[in-house]
């Protein structure tokens, strides 16, 4: 009897952990990386704010390589968090 138990506990601790994803969660509570392909970008965040349409707008500075002066770096993500669109503001001679 006490074998069956042992055997059941791995199998309690591995459900009780998952968590079901659901939109109304997904909207409450996200964490996410925004990456891109610029392995030498450096981008460092400044604010956020949400959108009308419940998504979110992110400010950000980057550095540039012929300023001390920091870029100028936006990105668009839905309600979920998921990427939609970036923006960089690139200095004009």
């Amino acid at each position: 009897m006490l074998k069956r138990y042992i055997l059941l506990l791995p199998i309690l601790m591995a459900t009780a952990c998952l968590e079901e994803s659901t939109t109304a969660l997904d909207e409450k509570a996200f964490t996410r990386i925004y990456d891109n392909d610029q392995f030498d970008a450096s981008y460092c965040p400044i604010d956020m704010r949400q959108t009308a349409d419940g998504g979110y707008l992110m400010l950000g500075g980057r550095r540039l390589d012929s300023t001390n002066f920091s870029g100028i770096y936006i990105l668009k993500a839905d309600r979920f968090g998921n990427f939609v669109k970036e923006l960089e503001v690139m200095k004009t001679s």
